[in-house]
C-alpha cells in the first residue's frame, strides 16, 4: 500500500465521519497534544530472525479538523493529525486521518470513540558500519490503525481540554529501502492530553 493510497484512503475515512449533511452544523477545530504514557513493543525482522522489545515513546501532535454538530450536541469530528514522535532512538513523523464519534447529550462533557489511519514515516538512523564507517539506515514507513477511547471537556464555548487512550496496531511494517528484508513494527498503548479550540 503506497503512501499516496493510504493518504486517499485516510482522507476518506475522515470524509466518512463528518461529510457535509443537511440540519448539521461545522465547525473548524484545532488541536495541540502529547503522549504523557506509553506501553510500546517495538520489533525488527531480518533474515528469518525477530528482535522485540519495550520502546519509550514520546510524541507532540497537531491536529486540524471540522467538528459536527445536531441541535447543538457534538456528534462527530473529522480530523488530519500530524505528530514528530520519538520510539526509542529513532525519530518519526506520524499522519493521520479519520476522526471521532461522540456518545453523550452533555455540551460539557463529550466521551468519543477514535478511529484513524497512520502513516509513520521514520527518520534515518546514523551508526557505524565496522567496514563501511559512518553511515545511514532508513527503517522506511510503517501503515498502522490507531484506535482510541477519549473525551473532550469543555472550558467554555471554545475551549476544551482533550484527553484519549490509544492503541496502535500495525497493517503494513516498515520495510527498509537501504536494507531490504529488515522490517520494523511498532504497536502499544499511549495516553494523550491536549487542549483545543473551536471556531
Amino acid at each position: 500500500m503506497s503512501f499516496s493510497r493510504n493518504l486517499l484512503f485516510a482522507s476518506l475515512l475522515s470524509c466518512a465521519f463528518s461529510c457535509a449533511q443537511p440540519g448539521v452544523e461545522y465547525k473548524p477545530t484545532i488541536r495541540l497534544g502529547g503522549v504523557i504514557a506509553d506501553s510500546v513493543e517495538a520489533e525488527v525482522n531480518a533474515l528469518g530472525y525477530s528482535i522485540s522489545g519495550d520502546s519509550d515513546y514520546s510524541s507532540v501532535e497537531v491536529g486540524i479538523g471540522t467538528a459536527a454538530y445536531e441541535e447543538g450536541v457534538l456528534k462527530r469530528l473529522a480530523e488530519v493529525v500530524i505528530a514528530k514522535s520519538t520510539y526509542q532512538e529513532a525519530d518519526a513523523l506520524e499522519i493521520s486521518g479519520g476522526g471521532r464519534f461522540f456518545f453523550s447529550s452533555s455540551q460539557q462533557f463529550s466521551p468519543y470513540f477514535g478511529l484513524y489511519l497512520v502513516s509513520t514515516i521514520f527518520d534515518d538512523l546514523d551508526y557505524v558500519d565496522p567496514f563501511l564507517g559512518p553511515t545511514s539506515f532508513s527503517p522506511g514507513v510503517q501503515v498502522g490503525l490507531r484506535l482510541g477511547l477519549g473525551a473532550e471537556f469543555r472550558l467554555n464555548e471554545q475551549f476544551f481540554i482533550d484527553t484519549s487512550l490509544r492503541y496502535l496496531v500495525p497493517l503494513e511494517p516498515a520495510k527498509s529501502d537501504t536494507y531490504p528484508g529488515i522490517d520494523t513494527e511498532v504497536s502499544g498503548m499511549s495516553l494523550e492530553v491536549g487542549v483545543g479550540f473551536e471556531f
